[in-house]
């Protein structure tokens, strides 16, 4: 095991996220919670933004999603639908 800070931000902010959304499964306990989420991805690469945007519009056939972000490449991304 190594420390959190011992990995480089874009696979840290990827721990956070999954660890966030997977507490948020949990404490949920079948209810639909809403997951905000600010900025989660500036660290991530294209690739993994993209995944992480499918898994979110999984995540989002049960739950609220609110994605807060700056950068315009999520609509390329995203698919700008």
């Amino acid at each position: 095991l190594r420390a959190a800070e011992a990995y480089s931000c874009g696979v840290q902010d990827q721990a956070y996220l999954a660890s966030r959304l997977a507490l948020g499964g949990i404490l949920s306990r079948g209810r639909k919670l809403p997951f905000l989420l600010d900025d989660p991805l500036v660290n991530f690469d294209d690739e993994r933004k993209t995944a992480v945007l499918a898994a979110l519009n999984h995540i989002a056939s049960g739950h609220q999603v609110i994605l807060f972000v700056h950068d315009e490449r999520y609509l390329r991304l995203k698919g700008a639908d």
